[in-house]
């Protein structure tokens, strides 16, 4: 069980929920430290959120939504079901297309580059050619 991402006519890509979870922390994590926190609260929220903390996060996230738009669209984006609309997806590539995670970062020996490489794919297939990416 996990997330699948579809597109009309493409390879499906297929990530187990955990896996997707700790790619977006990661992803976020090479952009700043703190954005990588911020994201890892964001996913598992069931920690509690100190003052200081809350404070960061706005901070953060007004400058981090701004920035890079694309990625948050990536981010927030509900894994379990739903769709990208080909602008959304246009969106996610550029902010993603120049992109790579660090070896320091990829706990996973090379997973998350491998993941960063389909969304990259996904992403761009669907914006040049007009098709809905499927969360399923």
């Amino acid at each position: 069980m996990g997330i699948m991402l579809t597109s009309p006519g493409m390879k499906t890509y297929q990530f187990t929920y955990t896996h997707n979870a700790m790619f977006l922390e990661k992803l976020a994590e090479t952009i700043d430290k703190r954005y990588g926190k911020i994201v890892k609260w964001w996913i598992n929220k069931n920690k509690p959120m100190t003052g200081q903390f809350a404070n960061e996060v706005l901070e953060i996230a007004k400058g981090r939504e701004r920035q890079v738009t694309g990625i948050s669209i990536l981010i927030k984006h509900n894994d379990a079901y739903g769709f990208m609309e080909a602008g959304e997806c246009r969106q996610v590539f550029e902010a993603i297309k120049d992109m790579h995670i660090p070896k320091e970062i990829d706990t996973e020996d090379g997973g998350f580059e491998y993941m960063l490489d389909c969304w990259k794919y996904m992403t761009k297939y669907c914006s040049e050619n007009k098709q809905i990416l499927k969360y399923s």
